[in-house]
């Protein structure tokens, strides 16, 4: 039997107090996150109100499409019988073998994206009812999460695509991973990244629905929840869709801080923006042209530097 070299175990032994270190911290921070939240959330719970934008003929057909549309982009997305294939390796943890898997239907939602276009769907859905209803005789509840469902829809469109469009496509190209880059720019893809974020800011345009500042710990609970899911699907599939969610990433309960800052900060800019929507028209194409800025269509030039950074992000 081979004997472990006295460093190697001492590595490991290291390892091992680090990511026992980081699953505490990043407990303690969720629960922190997500109690606070959900006690800020509920201390405003009366301040939801019926959109009576949404039963203008315009909207409520734009709504009515784009639900139907949003609809069956997830379901074609869930039905591609061409696997989702993941390779996973940990940054900076050579002794840990890298993780195949092909997704296929149900686990196919698992990124935060598809969660972003599920949550948008449901937004539609919602406003589509609450348009042909009509305000004076929609149901509290439905106004209440017409209202929920807008505060994450709008922030998170944008988010998503700014991250795919700035991020993860320059990484993809750093790489010089031209397969990879085909797949991100096909049609789905497409439609999942920037049709998202199109049709966030088409919505912006046409009904401008309220952003409330003082409910921003609405997506910072959306960001939490998923990172519980992320941790579960871990446990099922040995593979996290984000380096920076996985304990035994080094830094992980500080890339945890500051993903949630983000999400917070990308509400809080939203929240500016639509509040000058309600009342300027140049605020509303302003808004529609940043959502036009966030797109990438076409592969454009490869960049021939490559970096770890980069290898990381297009893992």
């Amino acid at each position: 039997m081979t004997q472990m070299a006295p460093a190697d175990a001492q590595a490991n032994s290291k390892f091992a107090a680090r990511d026992t270190a980081n699953i505490v911290l990043s407990v303690l921070l969720l629960s922190v996150f997500m109690g606070g939240s959900y006690i800020w959330l509920s201390a405003s719970s009366d301040s939801y109100q019926c959109n009576k934008a949404m039963s203008d003929v315009v909207v409520k057909w734009y709504n009515l499409s784009m639900a139907l549309g949003s609809a069956s982009l997830i379901l074609w997305h869930y039905l591609d019988t061409d696997p989702f294939k993941v390779r996973y390796v940990v940054y900076g943890r050579p002794e840990i073998a890298p993780v195949q898997r092909d997704f296929l239907h149900i686990q196919r939602m698992s990124t935060f994206t598809v969660w972003s276009n599920i949550t948008s769907s449901l937004f539609f859905c919602c406003s589509a009812v609450l348009g042909f209803l009509g305000h004076e005789r929609a149901p509290p509840a439905l106004c209440t999460a017409n209202q929920v469902l807008w505060e994450l829809t709008f922030p998170l469109a944008f988010f998503v695509n700014i991250v795919v469009t700035f991020v993860l496509i320059p990484s993809i190209k750093k790489m010089r991973d031209m397969d990879k880059l085909d797949r991100i720019l096909r049609l789905r893809p497409q439609l999942l990244h920037n049709g998202l974020a199109l049709a966030a800011a088409m919505e912006a345009v046409l009904a401008a629905p309220p952003l409330a500042i003082a409910h921003f710990p609405v997506l910072v609970l959306f960001g939490t929840v998923y990172v519980v899911f992320s941790w579960y699907f871990f446990m099922q599939t040995g593979i996290f869709h984000y380096m920076f969610l996985d304990h035994r990433f080094q830094y992980q309960p500080l890339a945890l801080l500051l993903l949630l800052a983000l999400l917070a900060a990308v509400y809080c800019v939203g929240s500016v923006a639509l509040t000058h929507a309600t009342s300027s028209a140049w605020a509303r194409l302003g808004i529609l042209v940043f959502a036009l800025g966030t797109c990438t269509w076409r592969k454009g030039e490869l960049s021939p530097n490559q970096s770890s950074f980069a290898k990381l992000l297009a893992s």
